[in-house]
């Protein structure tokens, strides 16, 4: 794991209250919310993340669709045209359709919007 000054200069400051913890595992502990959002936000699932003293994160409906709509147009447009179609875009593409299929009622308050 690489130094961090700030991590540093707490262990510093704490080593004689913890004697039993080494700095790499007092990075590990200063460093675990960073990690653990990380790791979700890299998940397939495209989650709402709440990390105490940090905040919460959640993925709103509309940028999803807007950018479903411009990744099909887009990979539409370069078909038409004989362009390669690179594999991370399908996968976007696939991630994105995935997404608003396993969260229906996220996606349905946004057309009762619309229709209003």
């Amino acid at each position: 794991m690489p130094r961090n000054n700030l991590v540093e200069e707490f262990y510093e400051q704490i080593k004689l209250s913890y004697p039993d913890f080494t700095f790499e595992q007092i990075n590990e502990i200063c460093l675990f919310p960073y990690m653990y959002f990380k790791r979700r936000m890299s998940d397939d699932d495209i989650p709402d993340i709440r990390v105490k003293y940090l905040g919460s994160w959640q993925v709103f409906s509309k940028p999803v669709l807007d950018r479903l709509k411009k990744k099909e147009v887009s990979i539409k447009r370069r078909q038409d045209k004989g362009e390669e179609i690179y594999p991370n875009e399908i996968q976007e593409l696939n991630k994105l359709k995935k997404y608003v299929e396993d969260n229906p009622k996220v996606f349905h308050k946004v057309d009762k919007r619309r229709n209003t």
